[in-house]
This record gives C-alpha cells, structure tokens and sequence, in this order.
C-alpha cells in the first residue's frame, strides 16, 4: 500500500510533535519554570501546575467550537497556522 503525500505529512508531523511532547513539555519545560520561578522567590511547581491547569481548561472549553468553525467554514490551514504561530511565539 502506497501512502499518499498528505498522509506523509501528517506522519512527520505526528513524528516530530510527539517528539516536542515527550522532550521538551514532559522533560524540560516544567525543571527550567520551576528554577525561573524558585530563583524569583516563588514556588515553582504551584505556578507550573496553576498554567497547565489553566492551558487545560480553555483548550477542553473552546477547542470543539474552533475545530467546528474550522471544519465548516473551510479553515483548517488558517486555523492550524494561527495556532501553530501562536506556539511559535511562546516557545521563544
């Protein structure tokens, strides 16, 4: 069986985001807050937990209603590169 080239793309795509995940969201994001927010004097890990937390919830609340704009109206490109921008920028 022959995989088409948008299967490919979104196999590296898959590939490539699972390996940010286990990298750089599971490993180094939360040791790196946690050292930014002790050395400000606060607690880290009640920061890290409140934004994950936080994060969680507006994705869970909103993001049935996003995919059902950007199924309907046609978006998914634009959809999917606003958000990839936005990852973008609060990645740097």
């Amino acid at each position: 069986m022959k995989t088409t080239k948008e299967e490919k793309s979104w196999i590296m795509y898959d590939f490539a985001n699972s390996a940010f995940a286990t990298i750089m969201i599971a490993a180094i994001f939360p040791i790196y807050f946690t050292q930014v927010a002790q050395s400000a004097g606060q607690a880290g890990d009640y920061w890290w937990g409140i934004g994950t937390a936080v994060a969680t919830a507006v994705i869970a609340l909103f993001w049935s209603l996003i995919g059902t704009i950007a199924d309907f109206k046609g978006y998914k490109k634009k959809v999917f590169t606003f958000f990839l921008a936005i990852g973008l920028i609060f990645l740097c």
